[in-house]
């Protein structure tokens, strides 16, 4: 057996013991998960007595030549922080990669050298990789789009309700040793019940890197900016706000976070619920740019000219009611309600049909067990909306 394979299963079955023997091994620096307010919190715990607090976002850890490392590890802890709370025994913690953006560009891995001033890009050519407890992966590889984890672990009882060492592993391509530097992804910890946690940024020096690099620039820097690398109103993380979001935040209406992030989450302000509020939230993020938001009233009309063109093309090929199309682009009053329970943006129902005609023609396997609209498919609605904006 070659001597990488040797170190990677001594690796593999120094996790595994981990995660079975609970507090057998001490747990080196940490990211701590409690609750506040039914939202998952973060923080960050030390090993120390009363080294825990909550609030930290930026982590980082240097890795030994082999790029394996079991920090940082997950935990939660029954008597918690003051101002947080402890989380329900028996429940399944979860991560999610998200994608950053930086100078324009969105990549869910990002490389800086180390050297001079921060300055993170896209990675090329590596991969950061984190495992659950049965050593099924996921993992970023700097493209510009979120990526489904798995599960971390599951709350006990004990003092330490969550003890998770999980395995994560940085490589270049080929398996070969990634560029020289600090590597970072960001990820969302989330479980049933809760709002998803605030976004958390874990970097990653490579083996020969300055530790200054990493504990004086890299994770202050990550500190500093915790709240720009993912854009507001960006719900769909493409890295743009524009309709496309608009269409996620109406197709999510009335539903619970999280959901599925690889479809995108229309929760704005992280309150586990999808509203109003979440409108406000990408209306807010769109007025600064380019793209203007007509008055509601120009709007509608417009609207319910193009919508009428398209209708007209469709109707020999779907049986529509007698009833007028309409579409709902308001900057104000963004609640009204069809049949379907969701915001009124679709062409109305067909007769007999439980839902709106274009979630049966191009639905997507939803939240618990659920029917969404796939927000990629070009309904007359949000052409005229891409074409109104």
């Amino acid at each position: 057996m070659k001597p990488n394979r040797l170190s990677r299963l001594f690796a593999a079955v120094t996790v595994w013991l981990a995660a079975e023997c609970g507090e057998c091994l001490a747990d080196g620096q940490g990211v701590l998960l409690q609750q506040q307010h039914g939202r998952l919190v973060v923080g960050y715990d030390d090993d120390t007595p009363g080294g825990q607090a909550i609030g930290a976002r930026a982590f980082g850890e240097l890795l030994p030549s082999n790029g394996l490392s079991q920090d940082p590890s997950f935990l939660s802890l029954t008597s918690p922080p003051a101002g947080s709370e402890s989380l329900p025994v028996g429940v399944d913690v979860y991560w999610d990669f998200l994608p950053m953006t930086v100078g324009g560009v969105t990549s869910n891995l990002l490389h800086w050298d180390g050297k001079g001033e921060v300055g993170f890009t896209p990675a090329a050519s590596a991969a950061l990789t984190l495992y659950d407890p049965n050593f099924l992966a996921a993992a970023v590889d700097g493209a510009g789009a979120a990526v489904p984890g798995r599960r971390i672990g599951t709350t006990t009882a004990s003092a330490l309700s969550l003890h998770a060492h999980r395995y994560w592993e940085l490589v270049g391509a080929g398996g070969a040793p990634p560029a020289p530097g600090v590597y970072t992804a960001s990820l969302r910890l989330r479980a049933e019940g809760l709002a998803p946690s605030p976004p958390i940024y874990v970097a990653f020096a490579t083996f020969g890197t300055p530790s200054a690099a990493l504990n004086d620039a890299a994770v202050p820097w990550l500190a500093a900016e915790a709240d720009s690398l993912l854009l507001r109103g960006d719900f769909d993380f493409d890295g743009a706000v524009g309709p496309d979001d608009y269409a996620l935040w109406a197709a999510q209406y009335g539903e619970l976070a999280p959901q599925p992030v690889d479809l995108g989450e229309a929760d704005g302000n992280g309150d586990g619920r999808i509203n109003a509020a979440d409108y406000t939230v990408w209306r807010d993020a769109i007025e600064p740019a380019t793209l203007a938001i007509p008055e509601p009233c120009a709007a509608t009309l417009v609207a319910l000219s193009l919508v009428g063109r398209q209708a007209r093309r469709i109707r020999s090929r779907r049986p529509t009611d007698r009833r007028s199309a309409r579409a709902t682009y308001r900057a104000e009053e963004p609640t009204p309600l069809g049949r379907s329970g969701r915001p009124a943006v679709s062409l109305g129902e067909a007769p007999g049909a439980t839902a709106p005609p274009e979630v049966e023609a191009g639905a997507v396997a939803g939240h618990n067990g659920g029917v969404r609209s796939d927000p990629r498919r070009k309904t007359p609605v949000r052409v005229a909306l891409r074409w109104i904006i």
